[in-house]
């Protein structure tokens, strides 16, 4: 690996940034599938605009503003929950609304981890000490970036294979 393993190391991460964002992306149009979420009319009405503009600019509002839906929407839910009286439509739109929480959660958490694996990749240079992958990667581990890949090694999808795999099995036992 030699002079180049920093570049690996590069493409390594920005390989599981890339696969946490279209987790996101996939997450997103699940709950669209679903009917938990809609986009209604044209948010951005530039002429270059394509589909995969739109799905990146609800999801980066879906994370800008997740707090403030999660706080509104479980407020809804509890108010409903207390008042005793639900027919069956009701409940079944909390357990909706419920899921769709989650659905945040889930989209801003993979979001998340993709903006700190691109920071993470950004910070690997030809200085950083390491002659392999697994080297580097470990030089620059924190707790938060052993929680995304434990999160990729135990949620590992069809993105690496059994090599990468192993490398981040031997980073987080480093």
């Amino acid at each position: 690996m030699g002079g180049t393993a920093w570049l690996e190391a590069q493409a390594f991460l920005i390989k599981i940034k890339d696969e946490m964002l279209a987790r996101a992306l996939d997450t997103l149009d699940a709950e669209i599938k679903a009917g938990r979420a809609a986009i209604n009319g044209r948010l951005v009405t530039a002429v270059e605009q394509n589909d995969s503009e739109t799905r990146m600019f609800v999801l980066d509002n879906i994370v800008d503003n997740a707090d403030a839906i999660i706080r509104r929407h479980s407020q809804s839910i509890e108010e409903l929950e207390r008042s005793g009286s639900l027919d069956a439509a009701t409940v079944e739109r909390i357990e909706e609304l419920k899921r769709f929480l989650l659905a945040v959660g889930k989209m801003k958490m993979l979001y998340d981890y993709s903006v700190e694996l691109g920071g993470w990749a950004s910070e690997v240079s030809a200085d950083t000490p390491g002659s392999s992958i697994v080297g580097i990667l470990s030089y620059g581990i924190t707790d938060y970036r052993k929680e995304m890949l434990d999160f990729m090694r135990k949620n590992p999808g069809d993105a690496l294979d059994d090599a990468e795999m192993g490398m981040i099995a031997s980073i987080l036992s480093g």
